[in-house]
């Protein structure tokens, strides 16, 4: 329900607070930009919709700021082969985030994808990436050891559960 009433709720900040009616969403967006240290703003807006301070600023940095930037779902498989060739080079997570978004924005230099969810895009895919690794790391290591166990007939001390 608070979600409908949002964009009233910070275009009356807004106007109240900037000297400035917003004329748009994106008019409002820069405002906010340009208002980003002004305190309040969030415990302000959550009153007015009767929710916590963090609900008002997470909606709006996670969700209503989408709308400015372009959808990235249609290069998710990119983004997927990307993060696979980088992270063959790069172990630490934060600066294969770094590289990959600068491949992917360097892929599409016009267009303006929501840095945040591309990001947390990318740690998902590294984190899925690097466990299917290890688990195939893991499979092939007990088929190695039970083929040259088989020889001695008793491999499931080399196969470890859990």
């Amino acid at each position: 329900m608070w979600k409908t009433l949002f964009d009233d709720a910070l275009f009356q900040y807004l106007a109240s607070n900037t000297g400035t009616t917003p004329t748009s969403s994106q008019h409002m967006y820069q405002l906010v930009q340009q208002q980003y240290r002004t305190r309040g703003i969030w415990l302000q807006i959550a009153q007015q919709l009767n929710i916590t301070q963090t609900q008002a600023h997470d909606y709006f940095h996670n969700t209503w700021v989408k709308q400015f930037y372009a959808p990235f779902d249609p290069y998710k498989q990119q983004i997927r082969d990307i993060v696979a060739l980088l992270s063959k080079t790069t172990r630490d997570r934060f600066e294969l985030s770094l590289k990959v978004l600068e491949v992917f924005e360097l892929a599409h230099p016009h267009e303006r994808f929501h840095a945040k969810s591309v990001q947390q895009f990318i740690h998902q895919t590294y984190q899925k990436q690097a466990s299917a690794s290890q688990e195939s790391c893991r499979e092939n290591a007990v088929h190695v050891r039970a083929k040259e166990e088989s020889a001695s007939g008793d491999i499931s001390k080399y196969i470890v559960f859990g």
